[in-house]
């Protein structure tokens, strides 16, 4: 892998170079992470696990440029936690200027005990409600969960596209979260997918390397099947000029045939 990569995507497996059996994650396939995140079944479930506790893991092996276009990651997952407060619960996708920084950009659950409930939360920070934007609530249920009786979620998927704003206060944010075989949840007021404006740093804002990984909080395990990332690169000026002119000498051509 190289740096500014335009694509990257794992499924944990022995065929990709994973390590087979429990093995760190740590130094394979470009990954960093803490002795927590641990690869179980390489070859059979396609997953590891991070533990109890808060780790950050993230893939050292490339970074991604938001100028170049629309970024989309998307992880398959499922978490065990039983929250009896408000709080935070896995950052599933946290992107970051410098992984050891503050200045990321996360998508991760809070969860409202009144209602044995989730949302989706936007922070910039590292912190508690840093800058935060929150999807419409959904029952704990329709992700398999039930307050003081189940902590495992359900195979999930969750998909977000970020794009790079004209300024650091207008990227464009959209989220989508499903049950793996299953329903998507409504997230988004009334819709599956939450679309919205998000603020950025201003260092994530000028940052052409953005860095890709998770962050747990709050959870008793969680395991990660799949996960991918690429940039849906804009063309440049010249291309479009390129691309014209192919179509005009089309055009001409088969004017030229038709006369």
């Amino acid at each position: 892998y190289s740096q500014d990569t335009q694509a990257a995507s794992f499924d944990f497996t022995t065929a990709e170079g994973f390590a087979s059996g429990s093995n760190s994650l740590n130094g394979q396939n470009g990954w960093v992470a803490p002795a927590g995140a641990v690869l179980v079944n390489t070859a059979s479930d396609k997953e590891f696990v991070f533990v109890n506790g808060t780790h950050n893991s993230y893939w050292g092996g490339g970074t991604f440029d938001p100028t170049a276009g629309a970024m989309t990651f998307t992880t398959d997952f499922k978490f065990n936690a039983n929250p009896s407060a408000n709080g935070d619960v896995f950052n599933v996708i946290r992107l970051a200027a410098d992984p050891t920084s503050s200045d990321v950009a996360r998508i991760y659950f809070r969860y409202i005990a009144s209602s044995d409930s989730y949302r989706m939360r936007y922070s910039r920070g590292n912190g508690f409600d840093v800058d935060i934007a929150s999807s419409d609530l959904f029952a704990a249920s329709a992700i398999g969960q039930t307050a003081g009786s189940d902590a495992q979620s359900n195979d999930l998927s969750l998909s977000w596209t970020l794009t790079r704003g004209a300024t650091k206060d207008a990227w464009s944010s959209s989220l989508a979260l499903s049950n793996l075989g299953g329903a998507d949840i409504d997230i988004g007021f009334g819709s599956t997918i939450w679309s919205t404006t998000v603020d950025v740093s201003d260092a994530f804002h000028t940052d052409t390397a953005v860095s890709w990984g998770f962050q747990t909080a709050g959870v008793n395990n969680a395991n990660v099947f799949a996960t991918s990332a690429s940039v849906a690169v804009v063309p440049e000026p010249s291309s479009y000029a390129l691309i014209s002119g192919l179509l005009l000498c089309t055009f001409i051509g088969f004017r030229r045939v038709r006369s």
